[in-house]
Parts: C-alpha cells; sequence; structure tokens
C-alpha cells in the first residue's frame, strides 16, 4: 500500500524502485488527494479509512498474499499508515518517512513553517475552527500512540535531520514507542 497525502512524485519514485526490486504495489488516493481532492485533509484522522479500505479491496483479490501486505506512506501519509496499522493488523509492517509523531505537538511548528511566527498566536483559535469544521479532535491523532500498539510487526522509520517540519524527533519517538 502506498498512501501520500500530497506527495505524489515522491511516492512514484517509491513505487518504481521497490517494482524494480520484485514487489508488487498498490497506489491509492486518500481523501484529500487525487480524485478525492475535495474533501478536506483531517492530518490522518479519516485517511485511514482510505488505507483500511484499500486493505479491504486487497482482500477480494485471489493474487495477493494477504500475508505480506505493508504500507509505506511520507509526512502525513506515514503517520496515517501507522494510525491505520493500530487499528488493522492486516498491515504486516510500515515503512513511515518523516511522520510526525503527534498532531498536537506539530500544530505550531506548522503554521510558523506555512504563515510566519505571528500566526503562533492564533493557534489556539484556529485549532478549535478546524476541530470543528472537519469534526475531529487533534489530540485523537497520535501516531507515536499507535506505533506503542503495533506489537511485533516491523516499522522502519526514515527521516531528514534537517526537516523543519515534521520535526525529525518525531522519528526518535516512534521508535521508542515501537
Amino acid at each position: 500500500l502506498y498512501g501520500y497525502g500530497g506527495y505524489k512524485e515522491q511516492m512514484v519514485y517509491y513505487a518504481s524502485m521497490l517494482h524494480d526490486a520484485g514487489f508488487a504495489g498498490f497506489m491509492f488516493d486518500m481523501q484529500g488527494s487525487g480524485l478525492q481532492s475535495t474533501k478536506p485533509v483531517t492530518m490522518g484522522y479519516k485517511e485511514r479509512w482510505d488505507v483500511l479500505d484499500a486493505l479491504d479491496y486487497l482482500a477480494t483479490r485471489t493474487d495477493i498474499d494477504s500475508n505480506r501486505i505493508g504500507a509505506l506512506g511520507v509526512s502525513m501519509g506515514a503517520a496515517t499508515a501507522l494510525l491505520a496499522a493500530e487499528q488493522d493488523p492486516r498491515i504486516k509492517a510500515v515503512v513511515s518517512d518523516s511522520a510526525y509523531a503527534d498532531l498536537t505537538k506539530m500544530i505550531q511548528p506548522g503554521l510558523r513553517a506555512f504563515v510566519g511566527s505571528p500566526a503562533v498566536i492564533f493557534s489556539p483559535l484556529i485549532v478549535l475552527w478546524a476541530e470543528q469544521m472537519l469534526g475531529m479532535q487533534t489530540s485523537d491523532v497520535r501516531p507515536e500512540a499507535s506505533a506503542a500498539h503495533m506489537g511485533d510487526r516491523p516499522l522502519f522509520v526514515i527521516h531528514g535531520a534537517d526537516d523543519i517540519l515534521p520535526d525529525p524527533t518525531s522519528a526518535h519517538l516512534l521508535s521508542v514507542a515501537a
């Protein structure tokens, strides 16, 4: 499974590289991207259900070995893969590239990166408005907690040291949780 939440070119690169190495892949659009771009982005909260729907589809395929399904995601896609893996043991392994460990802790740095320092003052109001509009709580998007519930399934964490969003310390938090 390749979920990409906005990083299509990077996912195509990964898919091509893995295909060349002999792996099969299944790419799909999560809400807020591709054919589902009219749906709001919830930073993994609702997108995890897109991953679970993809798993349900793959379960109908007789040419798929259900014991060999993994998920690879980048940034929000990686966070989403972790959230989905917590809910569904059919995901046997996760490759997490640049996931955030906790959405709540990423909001202020994210606002600073995209809007500038003054926007940070308004972050509580922005979060409250977004949560009401999207029907979710940012505190419910905690890939770190999901990593802790994966059991003995493999988790490969990738993160660049110079990444400003999400913070590279997320990689350490995910690894420790797993």
